[in-house]
């Protein structure tokens, strides 16, 4: 393959446009009409070699991308599992080292000069945000559909045939029972 193949095919995977691909490895097109460009681009694109390194590219992006997406998941779960006391010597002091080794749960870290001493604040990241983003990527927020078999929809009638012959209290004793 050549560089301006290699160029073509990179370019292709990181934007997923030929034409802009095109153009970037092969800076003359950018003066032609955009239907030639296409043509061009087009043609290269079916050729093997180039298929075989856009296809070996796309893995590589694919098993890079996996890697990101676990270390992010990896680190948003030690936000939403940080807690303040594990910074903390047995003597009650701030080990400087723990709070090194805790920089990616940690916003902010503040110190004042008191009469009483020097005093030391450390404020962590939003715990209930990581949890919500954790939600979002593992899909865990989108609605669920359940299916109902005929068998099922026969039991919830029954069920809901006897709760309309309870009494007020035979309602409540049964939610106070289910309750505990």
């Amino acid at each position: 393959m050549t560089q301006r193949q290699t160029i073509f095919a990179r370019e292709v995977v990181a934007n997923g446009n030929a034409s802009e691909a095109y153009r970037r490895a092969y800076p003359r097109a950018r003066t032609w009409k955009p239907e030639a460009v296409h043509q061009h681009a087009s043609r290269l694109l079916k050729t093997g070699k180039v298929q075989a390194r856009v296809a070996e590219l796309c893995r590589e992006a694919d098993g890079l991308a996996m890697v990101r997406r676990r270390l992010l998941l990896d680190a948003l779960y030690r936000i939403v599992l940080a807690c303040p006391t594990d910074l903390l010597r047995p003597d009650g002091t701030l080990d400087m080292d723990k709070l090194r080794a805790a920089r990616q749960e940690v916003q902010e870290i503040t110190v004042e000069d008191t009469p009483a001493g020097r005093r030391q604040k450390v404020r962590f990241r939003d715990a209930i945000a990581a949890a919500a983003r954790i939600a979002q990527m593992e899909g865990w927020d989108k609605p669920q559909q359940i299916e109902l078999k005929s068998a099922d929809l026969t039991e919830i009638e029954a069920l809901k045939e006897a709760f309309r012959a309870m009494t007020v209290e035979q309602l409540e004793a049964w939610v106070e029972k289910r309750s505990r």
